[in-house]
């Protein structure tokens, strides 16, 4: 009866250490994609100068990282603001030599939600160029069987 008891203890103890390490394996994933689409699309805006082709890279990426629901409301937004507001990025990208600034952490509080940080240059109300901190809060749900952003604010 206590070699039972024990291997049960054993098994709970197993699988309870199990979901741990697929809970960090899931929050490892998310944080590198995200992390590798929030270096792709930045890349694209500072270096595509062509407005019809930037528009058809972003939308390239919204494909692959936002959901079905979020896609219709950038879709929307490119239609009535082209390409003036982005709150993927929340109207401001990153240079290259900036981009090492992007740190993606877990909100600690609220789950599948994650805040991206990174620093950008924007003028200030004297024309100088400033660093600023650019701070994204987003949901990520599960669609087709993998990440994707759902909301973002």
């Amino acid at each position: 009866m206590k070699k039972i008891r024990n291997l049960i203890l054993v098994v709970l103890f197993m699988s309870t250490q199990l979901n741990c390490v697929n809970s960090q394996n899931r929050e490892k994933e998310i944080i590198n994609k995200l992390n590798k689409f929030y270096i792709d699309y930045n890349y694209a805006w500072e270096n595509e100068t062509d407005p019809i082709i930037l528009i058809q890279k972003i939308t390239d990426l919204r494909q692959t990282y936002c959901s079905r629901k979020l896609q219709s409301k950038l879709n929307e937004n490119i239609q009535f603001h082209g390409l003036d507001h982005d709150i993927i990025i929340n109207d401001l990208y990153t240079t290259t030599e900036l981009i090492s600034s992007l740190s993606i952490v877990k909100d600690s509080i609220k789950p599948n939600n994650y805040r991206v940080l990174y620093l950008a240059e924007t003028e200030d109300a004297l024309n100088n160029i400033i660093k600023t901190q650019v701070c994204i809060n987003l949901k990520i749900i599960t669609e087709d069987n993998t990440f994707k952003i759902d909301s973002i604010w």
